[in-house]
């Protein structure tokens, strides 16, 4: 059971990650960057852009089961600038993984 809800909080994440992404737009160098947003629930999420086009949007934690956002506006931009790094790096789709939340401090 616990298996079950892990995967499908991974795959949520999964989607709402790739929700609005259209891999052909984005290449392995550019200017990137995000914007950070409060979801209806007072929690928070961000958006990547490339050339002002918004490629990615996250309203949740990703690498993380469940749906819940980023508590601390902070904590968002943290994840918002590695996921920059890693798309920049021409990682798609950008994954985050539980480790690199914790390396984060989150």
């Amino acid at each position: 059971m616990k298996i079950l809800i892990y995967l499908a909080g991974f795959t949520f994440c999964l989607f709402s990650v790739l929700y609005d992404v259209d891999a052909q737009t984005i290449p392995k160098s550019g200017k990137y960057a995000y914007e950070i947003f409060q979801n209806q629930d007072k929690t928070y999420g961000y958006s990547i852009l490339n050339k002002g086009k918004k490629v990615i949007q996250q309203s949740v934690i990703p690498g993380r089961p469940g749906n819940k956002g980023f508590a601390k506006k902070e904590d968002a931009e943290k994840v918002a600038k590695l996921v920059v790094s890693k798309v920049e790096k021409g990682m798609m789709p950008p994954t985050v993984t539980e480790a690199e939340l914790k390396k984060l401090n989150l």
